[in-house]
């Protein structure tokens, strides 16, 4: 009589504390590492009791002791390491390296990044996968760095531009018309040239060979610079002898210049 008996078995028997155990005074078991309850009748993970709901991190099965079999969206001996997109919450490069997996295949991205893996920069408050990043006229391949479309321009590519100049720029179209398009100037009426940087003198533009009268410039819209010995606002009257062709006097009033 000097065994204490637990649980139904007799403390040299093998069967005592379900095996996993020792009897050292009458019902009070002192488990084996791994093992629990009164009668060391269930292993445990972790601590925990194989069936508790909360074992292996509540993402896993224990099917031995301390050995944890986790779910496809978990890691880590207790499963308590959540998984991204095939990439371990303690990873550096989960999350593209631009966010944080605090749940499976969740992940919370920094403000700089977005989509599902944060690997889309944001530009201007657009992801660079929306069809309105960039103002819908360029790429964003870094945080708030527009690459802009051929046209447009600003940080977030905003605007169209006349031949590299802003639209609503006083010099556009060579301050001389209306930037409507991407390189699409309306000249005024004495302006003429894709970016209307060539005047009109008296409905000839200053680039043709028959402006002035062909005497001259035109220097500024209307306003012809007439060769030596030309005169007149078209430079259309020649000199003879100090006078223009236009004066009453021209050949001493005796002949045509």
């Amino acid at each position: 009589c000097n065994n204490p008996n637990c649980y139904g078995y007799v403390n040299s028997s093998s069967n005592v504390c379900s095996g996993h155990g020792k009897c050292y005074s009458p019902n009070d078991c002192t488990c084996d590492f791994g093992y629990a309850l009164n009668n060391c009748s269930e292993f445990t993970c972790y601590n925990i009791l194989n069936d508790n709901p909360s074992v292996c991190s509540s993402h896993g099965v224990c099917s031995d002791i301390d050995t944890c079999i986790c779910d496809s969206n978990h890691t880590s001996d207790n499963c308590s390491i959540p998984i991204c997109f095939n990439i371990p919450a303690n990873e550096s490069t989960v999350c593209s390296s631009h966010g944080s997996c605090l749940t499976a295949n969740n992940c919370t991205c920094i403000s700089t990044y977005g989509d599902l893996e944060c690997n889309n920069p944001i530009c201007y408050g657009f992801v660079n996968s929306s069809s309105n990043v960039c103002s819908g006229h360029g790429k964003c391949y870094s945080p708030n760095d527009c690459t802009c479309d051929f046209g447009y321009a600003l940080n977030n590519c905003s605007e169209f531009t006349c031949y590299n100049i802003l639209n609503d720029n006083p010099s556009v179209c060579s301050s001389h018309g209306v930037c409507s398009d991407i390189d699409t100037c309306i000249c005024d009426s004495n302006h003429t040239s894709d970016n209307c940087s060539i005047p009109i003198c008296f409905n000839i533009p200053a680039n043709e060979s028959t402006v002035c009268s062909s005497h001259g410039s035109c220097v500024s819209a209307q306003s012809c610079s007439c060769d030596y010995g030309y005169s007149g606002d078209n430079c259309e009257y020649i000199k003879c002898f100090e006078y223009y062709s236009d004066d009453n006097n021209i050949c001493s009033s005796h002949g045509v210049c």
